[in-house]
């Protein structure tokens, strides 16, 4: 039933091998996911995010890693099991915590350094989502202001009202608001002038065809020049390559994301004396 409401209306399946081998895969790792979540056996992994201009790393986005009896899982099939399930919550709060344990020295020797967390539609609808974050903080003596939170047009589509609410206060809290994968979704600007958003990532996606695509750019220049006229800033992610930073700089996008800087890393790989050096000495 599932797999014929998933291929369109007025249509049908017949039940396979092959599907009753994917609930039963899908079975054992959500089974797997809940035995880890409470053991707290996940681990994080950190993207910088570069100013160019000013040759600084501004933060790092936070990414969550889990080893499954020695297979890497990919997020994109842990975290919807995580959502489907309810563990979504717990999962993210965990992230936080090892975040501020493992980055604390460099959170405390530069109090403009951020981290920016991911946060799912369940999580962030959840009622008392601003009181848990700040209680985190204050546990960690952790400035709101240090801490980014980064939401996708799912989270606005799925309650309206209350995700405004819910975002107001977060806002009013000081934590800043990040608009994640702008650009591919039909409400964006809605979005905008609705929400009390802080700053735009640009989605990878264009930020790939540059050199490729005429339109792809058109489109990040336009969305550049967009929030440049709302008093809002840019992230582009995804920059893999010189002649993307280049296309970037040029346009005023001067606070970047991507393998071309650095791959997710750990914190004792971030805290090393050289890794900052390694990561401008690209730019």
């Amino acid at each position: 039933m599932m797999h014929a409401k998933q291929a369109g209306r007025n249509g049908f399946k017949f039940f396979s091998e092959e599907m009753n081998e994917e609930i039963k895969q899908k079975l054992i790792l959500e089974n797997d996911l809940k035995d880890a979540v409470k053991d707290n056996r996940f681990f994080n992994h950190y993207q910088p995010i570069v100013d160019i201009k000013t040759k600084t790393i501004n933060g790092v986005e936070l990414l969550m890693r889990w080893d499954n009896k020695g297979q890497l899982v990919s997020p994109a099939l842990f975290i919807p099991i995580a959502e489907e399930t309810g563990l979504i919550e717990k999962l993210t709060e965990q992230a936080m915590k090892r975040a501020l344990i493992e980055l604390a020295p460099i959170l405390s020797n530069n109090p403009l350094f951020y981290i920016s967390l991911n946060l799912s539609p369940k999580h962030i609808l959840k009622a008392n989502i601003t009181e848990r974050l700040l209680y985190i903080l204050a546990k960690s003596q952790i400035s709101p202001r240090q801490i980014r939170l980064e939401i996708t047009e799912s989270i606005l589509l799925e309650d309206k009202f209350k995700a405004a609410k819910q975002l107001q206060n977060l806002k009013a809290a000081g934590f800043k608001l990040l608009l994640d994968d702008f650009g591919t979704g039909y409400s964006s600007l809605t979005y905008l002038s609705q929400f009390p958003i802080d700053v735009i990532k640009i989605d990878q996606s264009f930020v790939n065809s540059i050199g490729i695509d005429k339109d792809d750019e058109s489109i990040i220049k336009t969305i550049y020049s967009l929030a440049e006229n709302l008093e809002l800033y840019c992230i582009a992610e995804g920059v893999e390559t010189q002649e993307q930073m280049i296309f970037l700089a040029n346009i005023g996008c001067h606070v970047l994301q991507g393998y071309y800087f650095a791959k997710p890393m750990s914190a004792k790989e971030l805290r090393k004396n050289s890794c900052f050096e390694e990561i401008l000495g690209l730019i």
